[in-house]
Parts: structure tokens; C-alpha cells; sequence
């Protein structure tokens, strides 16, 4: 049992029965959980900078920035045995066509630290363990095509929005809506 789960289970009793505790209890409660969130990002995080390559499978809907596509992907070591699996925001992959929720790659990626204070929070509130950015080169290759999934859909909806919706502003925020 993790240390959450029996906490869980000493405090039940306590929101059951006892009134005036159960919001304390509630706010122990939620710290335990965010600390054990903590702990399972940074458990899984690669912390020294170092270049892999990897097998990613996209877990969400691309984006185009200046440097190239930005997207979030759970990503499996090729070369590294030793390495737990981990889910990473990758940016910079410049590829012809463009890379699509639920699709597999084989990239070259740089880790690196998270820039600042506020991109390291913003990777643990999206319970990421890293940040990468994809090296040019030909061994970025697309392995599987997307299967039909519900960011797919999204996808293709976002991107019928931005084409029919003249400013950009406004097709992001129809999108996300």
C-alpha cells in the first residue's frame, strides 16, 4: 500500500463520523495527494541533460511554434533498457507533413531542465516528467499512423476551425472551446 492509500484508510473513519474534522482532514487530504503526484513525476524524471532516441507516441495535439511542432508524448527509450518510460513535452520536430495526436515516431531528442521556475511547474501541472527538444536528423521517422481516436477528432475539428475562422485569436479560443 502507498503511503496516500493508508492515510486514506486512517482518515475515513474520521470523515464519516467526526463533523467538525472533516475539512482539516480534507485539506491533509489533498496535500498528501499532491505530494505523492510530486513524487511520481520526479521519480520518473530524466534530470541531466542528455540526447536519446526514443519511441513517441503522441499524446496530444500538436502545435506549430517558431522553432517547429510542440506536443506532449509518452515516450519509450530505444537504446536505454535502464530507463522507465516517461511522458515528455517535445518541441522542435519539423516534419513535412504534420505530426498528429496518437501517432508513433522514432525521434532524436535533447533533454534539457525546464528554462525557468514557471516552465517546471507547468510541466508538473500537466504531470510531464521532462522536457525535450527533437534534434534534426534522419533518424525522426513516423512508425504507425494514427489510429481513430477522440484527438484525432479534436484535431481535425481545430484545424477545420482555423481554416474557416479569419482571425487566429478567435479560431484558438472556438478550438479549445
Amino acid at each position: 500500500l502507498s503511503v496516500v492509500q493508508m492515510l486514506l484508510w486512517a482518515v475515513v473513519p474520521l470523515l464519516l463520523y467526526w463533523h467538525p474534522m472533516r475539512p482539516a482532514v480534507l485539506l491533509v487530504l489533498g496535500f498528501a495527494h499532491a505530494h505523492y503526484a510530486q513524487q511520481q513525476v520526479h521519480e520518473r524524471a530524466v534530470i541531466e541533460p542528455m540526447r536519446l532516441l526514443v519511441r513517441a507516441r503522441i499524446d496530444s495535439i500538436p502545435s506549430l511554434s517558431p522553432t517547429g511542432w510542440q506536443f506532449d508524448a509518452q515516450l519509450q527509450f530505444v537504446r536505454r533498457a535502464d530507463l522507465p518510460p516517461l511522458r515528455a513535452r517535445l518541441s522542435g520536430l519539423r516534419a513535412a507533413p504534420p505530426p498528429q495526436a496518437g501517432e508513433v515516431w522514432q525521434l532524436a531528442v535533447q533533454f534539457s531542465a525546464p528554462a525557468s521556475a514557471g516552465a517546471a511547474r507547468a510541466l508538473l501541472r500537466d504531470k510531464l516528467s521532462a522536457a525535450a527538444r527533437v534534434v534534426p536528423g534522419s533518424l525522426n521517422l513516423r512508425l504507425e499512423q494514427a489510429p481513430l481516436t477522440l484527438n484525432k477528432l479534436r484535431a481535425k475539428v481545430a484545424e477545420r476551425i482555423g481554416e474557416r475562422v479569419a482571425d487566429p485569436a478567435s479560431a484558438a479560443l472556438l478550438a479549445a472551446l
